[in-house]
């Protein structure tokens, strides 16, 4: 069974919303893996139920690319589109075990966000306590 998906290439995003990109890649090569096979091991089912993590001032991929380029897989498939999701984030397990790598990338991004937003605070806080003079 041949299906006619061909792999993507996503928008990056920075300070909106979008899918952590290690989380995206990993299933879109299990996904474009199974469907080179023979006969996939990957169904529409499966593939309509895959959820990502969503990042906001980090490295992610577009949203409405993601769940488009989803949407088309699982029509390949023989399944049917995925209905709009309830509002908020739904996060599922990653389909691989996450390394320690990838975890320590993720804490370390967290930390540098985290500095990045006191320093803002610590520079605002200034540039008013400054201005009144």
């Amino acid at each position: 069974m041949t299906v006619g998906v061909e792999r993507p290439t996503f928008t990056r995003t920075r300070v909106r919303e979008g899918y952590d990109c290690a989380d995206v890649d990993r299933a879109v090569d299990r996904i474009m893996e199974s469907l080179s096979a023979t006969h996939p091991s990957i169904g529409a089912g499966e593939v309509a139920e895959l959820r990502f993590k969503p990042i906001r001032f980090g490295a992610g991929y577009d949203i409405g690319e993601v769940d488009g380029w989803l949407d088309e897989v699982v029509v390949a498939l023989g399944g049917r589109p995925v209905e709009a999701l309830p509002p908020g984030p739904v996060v599922a397990p990653p389909l691989e075990q996450v390394t320690d790598d990838t975890a320590m990338s993720e804490a370390a991004m967290d930390r540098w966000q985290a500095a990045a937003i006191i320093v803002v605070t610590l520079v605002v806080t200034v540039l008013i306590y400054v201005s009144r003079f």
